[in-house]
């Protein structure tokens, strides 16, 4: 009895421990699970946060079913990425930004495509860029910022234009390939260069050079600000260095407000004296400067001059001859008529061309038939 009393105790005690190892278990489990939903809450509170941020600034959570508000226009990123490529945080903690290597190479190379040369960027600049503001209007300064836009392209297409040949009108002149249009722009900035600079360029055997020359005094002529002194300076040098001005542009450029606008008011008796020169250039301004005759709707001067050279053996005294014939006619029909009536049959073709230009079909048949072939 003793014996098995001792049995069921130990089994007791056994039992008892058993108890107390599962009571402490399910404190243990307990606890645990109090722990677990103590940091769900947590959780679910800062994901509240974070979700209540986003929303006020424009962003949304992902799955949250939420577009974000539409990002303003000006606004930038801190940093780019894109794909395989992050910022990267250095160590003093700022961002480096830096773009990839390949995109880099990318740019400059698009960028050496489509943007223009030192030279080209130069040259167009130079043709802009006021002069008076150094005060330099000298003459080498212009001779200078002319070669900046000299082409050979250009120089093709004029040596084409231009009869510079052995036995042509133009033989021995010199070109370097510059375009009218970039020429002009450079003679507006050196519109104040004094009739000494002028003559220099004058001087050049460079064609372009004396055509700037001639631009330059055309401006200074048109100039209402230019005084009656200098008016007569630029006319005694166009006069007395007629030598150099010695190609239909370089008269064509400058005769009208350099010539006429002088004699504008006075006699025209230097017209009549270059109507009857044996230069063909001085011939060629005696009808030219007439235009700022016409211009004031006086045509004496053209009809009277034009009278002189109707028989000028030189292609080029014909044409401009004509040519300001038939100005004069659209201003005066009846007197452009009358001349014609009288002169037709004994005008060269091309003078005879030029004249009629306006006329109707009829008029110009009935006036070429009698013409000289």
């Amino acid at each position: 009895m003793a014996t098995l009393r001792n049995k069921n105790q130990k089994s007791t005690g056994k039992v008892g421990k058993s108890s107390a190892r599962s009571v402490s278990s399910q404190k243990k489990t307990a606890t645990s699970a109090a722990r677990t939903r103590s940091e769900n809450k947590q959780k679910a509170a800062t994901t509240s946060k974070k979700a209540s941020g986003n929303r006020a600034n424009g962003s949304a959570t992902p799955n949250s079913g939420t577009k974000p508000a539409q990002a303003s226009k000006s606004a930038k990123p801190l940093s780019p990425s894109r794909k395989g490529i992050s910022p990267k945080v250095t160590g003093s903690g700022s961002v480096n930004t830096a773009v990839h290597p390949r995109k880099a190479a990318t740019k400059a190379a698009v960028n050496s495509k489509t943007s223009p040369s030192p030279k080209a960027k130069s040259a167009k600049s130079s043709a802009k860029t006021p002069t008076g503001a150094s005060g330099n209007f000298s003459a080498a300064e212009f001779t200078r910022r002319l070669y900046l836009l000299q082409s050979d392209e250009e120089l093709r297409k004029i040596q084409r234009y231009f009869k510079s040949g052995e036995g042509q009108y133009g033989e021995g002149d010199q070109f370097i390939g510059v375009r009218m249009g970039h020429l002009f722009d450079l003679a507006k900035t050196f519109i104040a260069m004094t009739p000494d600079q002028l003559e220099i360029l004058m001087d050049s055997p460079i064609h372009e050079l004396r055509a700037g020359a001639m631009s330059i005094m055309d401006k200074q002529g048109r100039n209402r600000k230019t005084s009656p002194e200098q008016r007569k300076a630029l006319y005694e040098l166009y006069l007395r260095r007629h030598d150099r001005i010695n190609n239909w542009d370089l008269v064509d450029l400058a005769a009208q407000f350099v010539v006429g606008a002088y004699l504008d008011g006075k006699p025209k008796d230097p017209l009549y004296r270059l109507a009857r020169s044996k230069n063909m250039w001085e011939r060629r301004t005696a009808i030219v400067a007439t235009a700022y005759f016409l211009r004031k709707g006086d045509t004496t001067e053209t009809f009277k001059i034009s009278e002189m050279l109707m028989q000028d053996k030189e292609d080029l005294i014909q044409k401009a001859a004509g040519g300001w014939l038939r100005m004069a006619g659209s201003q005066q029909p009846k007197q452009l008529l009358a001349f014609l009536d009288k002169y037709a049959a004994k005008l060269p073709r091309t003078f005879l061309r030029y004249a009629i230009e306006r006329l109707s079909p009829a008029q110009k048949a009935h006036y070429m038939k009698p013409g000289k072939k």
